[in-house]
């Protein structure tokens, strides 16, 4: 797996672990809140909790989903992340096994080429031995 993988998947746990802790601040917080109120149940304590917590309640409550589903979002796109990183480091062995056969195949025809100019030396010569052996039976039969 690669660095850049290793590091967005930490980033994953960090989140994950960031929406624990907003879950669990969440429910101090409302706690508290109903606490509060319970204790302060008169007219000024109602219009300080309607103006200053109660709006805060409905963005809290929000946050929690939203957070968990962008956590469920980055853990699938992780996913895919990782499944990337694994048909590119496949297609990179690919890669690698094609150069090596094409190295191979290279070093094959020049050996092969090396054996050719050999037996093009070997034939010349044995052309030259062959146009002497009839010189030599020519001069024989004219003698």
């Amino acid at each position: 797996m690669s660095d850049a993988v290793l590091y967005c998947r930490t980033l994953a746990t960090r989140l994950t672990e960031s929406g624990q802790a907003l879950r669990a601040a969440t429910r101090q917080w409302r706690d508290t809140a109903d606490g509060g109120r319970a204790a302060w149940d008169d007219q000024a304590g109602r219009r300080v909790f309607q103006h200053y917590l109660d709006p805060y309640a409905a963005l809290l409550d929000q946050a929690e989903p939203s957070l968990l589903a962008a956590t469920e979002q980055h853990h699938a796109a992780m996913d895919h992340v990782e499944e990337g990183d694994r048909a590119a480091a496949a297609a990179l062995d690919a890669a690698r096994q094609a150069v090596s056969h094409a190295r191979d195949a290279a070093n094959g025809v020049t050996a092969a080429r090396s054996e050719c100019a050999t037996a093009r030396r070997q034939a010349a010569q044995a052309l030259g031995e062959a146009r002497e052996g009839l010189a030599a039976i020519s001069q024989l039969g004219s003698g």
